[in-house]
């Protein structure tokens, strides 16, 4: 967090990070591992801009998307339906 908020790094994925590894997850429909390691599957879509999409991956989180028990597609149309 740090080498984000306090450095300004635009590439920095905080691999460890638990919810950074859920909302991966999530955000990619992935199956489950048992080593739980999917930010090191997709991280590298992201470059050089990881941080921003750690940003992005927090707010999923923050505002109940990750944990809605419904998948990125399922959110999507049921915002448009609005």
């Amino acid at each position: 967090m740090f080498l984000i908020f306090g450095l300004g790094r635009e590439n920095i994925i905080s691999t460890g990070d638990a919810g950074l590894q859920r909302a991966a997850r999530w955000l990619h429909n992935m199956e489950d591992r048992s080593d739980r390691k999917y930010l090191q599957q997709v991280s590298h879509i992201w470059e050089p801009y990881g941080s921003i999409a750690s940003i992005y991956l927090w707010e999923a989180i923050n505002t109940g998307h990750v944990d809605s028990g419904q998948t990125l597609e399922e959110r999507v149309s049921q915002a448009s339906q609005l």
